[in-house]
């Protein structure tokens, strides 16, 4: 929250003394529950900048709809956490240029190693190394990624010139939200196995979400790694493992779509948390990008302070449960997910079956 804090802030300066101007930003409605807080608590509420949510990121033309004079910057989360939301980075990021505006992206989810979007046309990137990042879980971490000579409205040439020098020399060191050197350390020090823990984590969750699309109890899974998902060709247009073609395992490129997934149970929320209550193996926590699978319901703890309507936009509803598949086995992953279904399955035969005979 930090990294994304410092991120946003710079763009939302007033650029005219003893004048009230009125400020504006795009993002993704669906996003971090976090980050919906901000925008709208802190920023819209209390500050009074106007937050404009899109709702459907694929459509450009509503992107487009939302811009006027007073927008100061675009901002994303792909893939989002936790519905695996997905538009096309470079048809949005072009957008932004045209109107002399900077587009952020949060790539927390899919991490360098699957998706560099600098690369697409993106200003700023911001990752949580709290999640992925670093595997082990021993710190709390945000990080801020620029490109050189990004383009703003806001009249602040060593800004633009770099951003990422200019965070961390003035604005960090202002506010604060600066790192202990030995969580640097260990935040490095983690991050040197990534790619190869990305590419096993991804495909376990490739292997866990057939088997719940697969499953009676399952109302529905996102996880951009399915073929019949309808965001998949998209997707698989931008993620990739990265240096897969050097790699003598693969000698080619490779898709690979990340370790963050959800999926619906059949029966409403009650079922939802009968199943999340009967996971043994799996850890039910909010943390998600750990070395070991992590599952949570969104609407009661990572997205709980958005309230229905929020929720409703975000599209997280009540029975979605979050999982994240770490480095166990598959197989164990999904022994674990179908003990949990078949409970919530003799349980509520249990319930109707009491209540006919009543």
């Amino acid at each position: 929250m930090a990294a994304i804090m410092m991120a946003v802030q710079a763009f939302l300066v007033h650029t005219k003394e003893h004048v009230f101007e009125e400020r504006n930003f795009l993002a993704t409605a669906q996003c971090y529950g976090g980050t919906f807080q901000l925008f709208k608590a802190r920023l819209e509420q209390e500050r009074g900048v106007e937050c404009r949510w899109i709702e459907d990121p694929t459509d450009i033309d509503a992107w487009a709809s939302r811009i006027d004079e007073n927008t100061r910057f675009l901002y994303g989360e792909l893939p989002s956490n936790p519905q695996q939301g997905f538009f096309d980075l470079e048809a949005v990021a072009e957008l932004a240029h045209s109107h002399n505006l900077p587009l952020i992206i949060d790539n927390t989810v899919a991490t360098p190693a699957l998706l560099r979007p600098i690369c697409h046309g993106a200003d700023i990137v911001v990752q949580s190394a709290t999640k992925t990042l670093t595997t082990g879980g021993s710190g709390v971490a945000g990080a801020v990624i620029s490109r050189r000579d990004l383009v703003s409205q806001i009249d602040n040439p060593a800004m633009k010139a770099d951003f990422a020098q200019y965070v961390k020399f003035l604005p960090n060191r202002d506010y604060g939200p600066n790192l202990h050197p030995m969580q640097a350390y260990m935040t490095l020090n983690d991050m040197r196995t990534l790619r190869s823990k990305v590419d096993m984590m991804s495909r376990n969750t490739e292997a866990v979400a057939g088997f719940l699309d697969a499953h009676p109890d399952v109302e529905s899974v996102e996880y951009l790694g399915l073929p019949n998902h309808p965001l998949h060709d998209l997707a698989s247009r931008y993620m990739w493992l990265v240096d897969a073609e050097h790699d003598p395992q693969y000698g080619e490129p490779i898709n690979r779509y990340g370790h963050l997934m959800s999926f619906c149970v059949e029966g409403g929320r009650e079922n939802a948390r009968i199943v999340f209550d009967e996971l043994q193996r799996i850890w039910r926590a909010t943390d998600l990008g750990r070395i070991k699978s992590v599952a949570t319901i969104p609407a009661i703890s990572t997205h709980q302070q958005q309230g229905e309507e929020g929720r409703r936009l975000a599209n997280i509803p009540g029975n979605l449960i979050r999982l994240c598949v770490g480095g166990e086995h598959p197989d164990d992953v999904i022994a674990d997910l179908d003990q949990a279904l078949q409970k919530m399955r003799a349980r509520s035969t249990v319930g109707v079956s009491g209540a006919t005979a009543d």
